[in-house]
């Protein structure tokens, strides 16, 4: 299987200038020299600071992926941190999608206070490359398979916008959660009934 990196030209490091290609094709068992190893190092740090996902979350309530496009670094890298685990992963390609859909209400740093329900797959399988250079495979379900979805549309220019499933897709953040305490406060009073 090849894989498609997509990163700027020549990069200078400590001096030395390292040809990082545009269009290379990596086979699976790729392994970066030590300069290029240092170079993904810097910018998967920047991704990963840029993106404080823990401080955005703690300020905004959401936040969970990035992806290095969002920074404007042109790399197809994605940092992701959900459920106590995060993932660097890096040149990603999707090697399988389910049939099985799953309509959610999706939120993006590009647009903060607006959600867009978009379908996605329940399922997927990735394949990626770990910063060491390793190939990796990722299977991912529910809400994992859903944000790796979400960062690779980023990673090819799409937004969520461009994914809404109706045009009744769009609510702001205040008035989603309007709508799902009313939405509460009517099953409480239909068991309330029974």
């Amino acid at each position: 299987m090849e894989v498609r990196v997509l990163s700027p030209a020549p990069v200078e490091i400590a001096g030395a200038t390292v040809d990082l290609p545009v269009d290379a094709h990596l086979p699976d068992t790729y392994v970066p020299d030590e300069a290029q190893k240092l170079e993904l190092y810097r910018r998967l740090a920047r991704v990963r600071s840029a993106g404080d996902l823990a401080a955005f979350r703690q300020e905004r309530g959401f936040g969970r992926g990035i992806s290095a496009i969002k920074i404007g670094e042109p790399l197809r890298i994605i940092y992701i941190e959900l459920k106590g685990s995060s993932y660097s992963i890096i040149n990603p390609a999707f090697e399988r999608m389910s049939e099985e859909k799953l309509r959610i209400w999706d939120d993006c740093f590009s647009f903060p206070d607006l959600l867009v329900h978009v379908e996605r797959s329940a399922s997927a399988s990735l394949r990626y490359f770990e910063q060491e250079g390793r190939p990796r495979t990722l299977e991912a379900s529910g809400a994992l398979s859903e944000l790796l979805q979400h960062e690779m549309d980023h990673l090819d220019g799409i937004l969520a916008l461009d994914r809404a499933v109706g045009r009744d897709s769009f609510r702001t953040r205040a008035e989603h959660e309007r709508q799902l305490l009313l939405e509460g406060s009517l099953r409480g009073a239909a068991r309330a009934d029974e």
